[in-house]
């Protein structure tokens, strides 16, 4: 059921649920990290990242998809949070504490348990090589983008070298914190009713960003990537700007869903693409909004969503080192119950 008997308008009016904490984010950025991890299977058991099956139809993976709802809702909950604070200070620690303790300790696993076992150079090597701290550096500050490889670590691997490919996505969104902060402090220095002006300046990035991302590729396919994750977390934080507006309706969101999966099916790239960007961050909406009952208990367990992310790659590259020839499948649900243990305690 999306709604219980008696709740039809509130369920559907985004304002009013916007403002209960009783809501079906944390499952979803779940499973977007569990579809990461699985995206992910297919070129690090194989070598190829070809053999992704959304990737040679659509010209995404769905490890891609995934991170696009992570970025929707982080832009989503970070325009609420400011808005609702009102405190440039509070916003920048509750990120630098939602990011950077449980990044550390990942980091610390990875460089000082897994790299010396997994290193083809011995372990006095390993710890004397400068490129040891050079990658625990950068990707601890991610000043200057992420590390990629650690000295002689998965060098044999099906996909080779790469330690923690899933970080990449982190200096992106960081950036967006930045973007969104600094247009909340130019607000706030030169106009009396910022609230207002913030709301617009942050619907005017929204339809900057979404028109470009659309047009990206016959503009300039180099900037897709950015174009894509700018697009979604600034579409998250106007839905927030348009709370009063938008209704959320199942139907809806259903009717959106076919019309994409339709374009899907005819293989459609051009029009997949626009359907999905135009329609996505509705659908999210809805399915973190409308289903009550049950489903919501998950909300209650915590969120694993990060830890379930920044952990999968690696302990992925571990069992394809362990275990040669591991099949895509056989990783993927391996790796998801150690992953998955692993984001429980980071949590």
């Amino acid at each position: 059921m999306f709604q219980e008997k008696g709740d039809s308008d509130k369920s559907s009016n985004f304002a009013t649920c916007l403002q209960s904490r009783d809501n079906n984010l944390n499952l979803i950025r779940f499973l977007a990290a569990t579809i990461v991890l699985i995206s992910h299977s297919f070129p690090l058991a194989t070598g190829f990242n070809e053999a992704e099956p959304f990737l040679a139809r659509l010209g995404m993976t769905a490890g891609t998809m995934a991170v696009d709802v992570f970025f929707f809702s982080s832009g989503l909950l970070l325009m609420h949070s400011l808005t609702a604070r009102n405190s440039a200070r509070g916003f920048i620690r509750a990120r630098a504490l939602r990011i950077f303790p449980a990044l550390a300790v990942m980091l610390i696993v990875v460089v000082i348990c897994i790299g010396p076992i997994f290193s083809r150079l011995s372990v006095a090597a390993y710890f004397s090589d400068p490129r040891t701290y050079e990658y625990l550096l950068q990707s601890i500050t991610l000043i200057s983008g992420i590390g990629w490889v650690l000295p002689g670590v998965f060098e044999l691997n099906p996909y080779p070298n790469i330690v923690n490919g899933s970080l990449w996505t982190l200096p992106y969104e960081i950036g967006m914190y930045g973007a969104m902060l600094a247009i909340w402090l130019l607000a706030s220095k030169f106009f009396r009713d910022r609230l207002r002006v913030f709301s617009t300046l942050i619907l005017i990035f929204a339809a900057a960003t979404l028109a470009i991302c659309i047009a990206s590729p016959w503009l300039d396919p180099s900037i897709e990537k950015i174009s894509r994750l700018a697009s979604a977390f600034f579409s998250g934080a106007a839905a927030v700007a348009l709370q009063r507006f938008i209704k959320l309706s199942a139907w809806a969101a259903v009717l959106a869903i076919v019309v994409t999966f339709f374009c899907f099916y005819l293989g459609d790239r051009a029009g997949f693409r626009a359907a999905y960007i135009l329609s996505f961050g509705y659908v999210v909406l809805v399915l973190a909004f409308v289903p009550r009952g049950q489903i919501r208990r998950f909300n209650r367990i915590g969120d694993f969503s990060y830890g379930m992310y920044i952990y999968s790659y690696p302990i992925q590259q571990c069992l394809a080192t362990l275990f040669l020839g591991l099949s895509v499948w056989v990783m993927a649900l391996s790796s998801f119950a150690i992953t998955l243990l692993f984001s429980v305690v980071s949590w």
